[in-house]
């Protein structure tokens, strides 16, 4: 039969129509896409549906807030899923009995398929002349081709292998896999502008080196970008290991030169005591506020916190599972005396598997209470950003380098400090022979209860009537 998935026939003719996933109804505000293909040819109704198709997935993308990806290439690849189940035999282009019964049915639907996705490259290149030139309409085309025909892949084919495979501890963390994905979709969206292929095997020393260039003309801090880089070269290293591409890394050597631009000199730095106790004892919501306590007497970072289990945060310590580094995840940090109450709150009405703190289903845990806490920051006027910076010198990670700060100014050794907040201890001694066995939790517990909180009463003169925004969807 003919391969009428995703077309339904109507008096008007064919319609290209798509199921929406239940759970993007409420934000699509439909639970059925239709769109006049404008034909009533089933051939020419077949060929255009995947344009349509591939401009539907990106305005799903965006209500699962996911980065968009380039339209020619979710075309390429709707084409290539079709090439692989008409050569399954699980799809037919051509009426039933257009094939002598002497000849190759399924030879004949591949000829066939050919045939039309050369006409659709034919007639992408000429309107995509108009607009890129003909040599980078061209280029772009034959990305296009090649990935429809499996000859090559989308820039981000494989990067959900890469991020779940991570390294020796496991799958990337989710705010770290975040900023990868979007490293990635930006490079691709960028390839797609300047008209050049968005394929892997497209991709040479000069194309990364052009990329590096574009970064410098966003605006953006080097060190910013430079992980954006670091992103790409992460994964086509992985790419080599795993995939078998070139050893070759094209971004190797593309980090851009540090120092220069205005505000890169002003390092970031901890919270005073007074701003702590501003924060502490203003009107946030009551998860917010159990939050920063947490942080302030714990110095974990604010993905470790919330990758907490209830399960994790018993026997008077928290169990950090996952972390940006080697020497974080795994370790155990002691609870502070202080934080009993807080963790109580949290965890009534949880089961032991549940998170300690809210957060998205999807997606990176931590986004809300982060772009929570800078508006109660602004509120409560300890934000301190001019406007050559990307973000204030005091932010959420301001919360761990007060509490490292603080049991620096107890006295506690720094090789204890380093073992509580999970950074590499120096030297062969103490960084190799020596590790966090239980005759070092004594230590442990004494560098984190000689981190005492401020007097929390509030400033003269502070504002306390400032709107705060209370939690949406925890």
């Amino acid at each position: 039969m003919p391969d009428t998935r995703w077309i339904e026939q109507r008096r008007q003719g064919w319609y290209c129509v798509k199921e929406v996933p239940r759970p993007l109804r409420e934000v699509v505000g439909r639970a059925r896409l239709v769109k006049s293909l404008g034909t009533r040819s089933l051939g020419e109704a077949q060929l255009r549906r995947w344009a349509v198709l591939a401009d539907w997935e990106r305005q799903l993308a965006v209500a699962r807030r996911k980065p968009q990806s380039d339209a020619l290439a979710d075309e390429a690849l709707a084409w290539r899923e079709e090439f692989a189940r008409v050569r399954e035999g699980l799809s037919s282009v051509l009426a039933e009995g257009a094939v002598p019964d002497d000849e190759d049915a399924i030879g004949a639907q591949v000829l066939f398929l050919e045939g039309q996705l050369v006409d659709r490259a034919r007639g992408l290149e000429a309107s995509l002349a108009t607009g890129l030139g003909a040599a980078r309409a061209k280029a772009k085309v034959a990305g296009f081709f090649d990935t429809a025909l499996g000859r090559a892949s989308p820039l981000d084919a494989h990067v959900e292998a890469w991020l779940a495979e991570g390294g020796k501890n496991g799958p990337v963390v989710p705010s770290v896999a975040l900023s990868y994905r979007r490293a990635v979709a930006e490079f691709s969206g960028w390839c797609a502008a300047e008209g050049r292929p968005t394929t892997l095997e497209a991709v040479t020393r000069a194309s990364a080196g052009a990329f590096a260039s574009h970064l410098l003309t966003t605006g953006r801090q080097r060190p910013t970008l430079n992980n954006i880089i670091a992103a790409l070269s992460a994964y086509w290293t992985w790419l080599g290991r795993r995939r078998g591409f070139s050893t070759d890394n094209p971004w190797k050597g593309q980090m851009l030169a540090e120092g220069g631009q205005r505000g890169e000199l002003e390092q970031e730095r901890p919270f005073s005591d007074a701003e702590v106790a501003l924060l502490l004892s203003g009107p946030a919501d009551p998860v917010l506020a159990d939050a920063m306590r947490i942080a302030a007497l714990s110095g974990m970072r604010i993905a470790e916190l919330h990758e907490l289990r209830v399960s994790d945060c018993a026997d008077g310590a928290f169990r950090v599972k996952k972390s940006k580094t080697a020497n974080g995840a795994g370790r155990h940090v002691p609870m502070h005396p202080d934080l009993a109450l807080a963790v109580a709150r949290l965890s009534l009405g949880k089961a032991p598997e549940d998170y300690l703190l809210p957060g998205p289903a999807k997606g990176c845990r931590y986004d809300a209470i982060s772009d929570r806490f800078r508006r109660y920051q602004k509120a409560r006027r300890v934000y301190d950003k001019d406007d050559g910076r990307r973000r204030s010198v005091v932010n959420w990670h301001s919360w761990r380098r007060w509490f490292v700060m603080k049991a620096e100014r107890a006295g506690v050794p720094e090789t204890t400090v380093a073992l509580v907040v999970g950074h590499k201890r120096a030297g062969i001694t103490f960084g190799i022979y020596s590790r966090d066995a239980d005759a070092l939790w004594d230590l442990k517990v004494a560098c984190v209860e000689a981190v005492k909180l401020p007097p929390l009463e509030d400033s003269p003169g502070a504002p306390t009537d400032s709107p705060v925004a209370s939690p949406v969807g925890q």
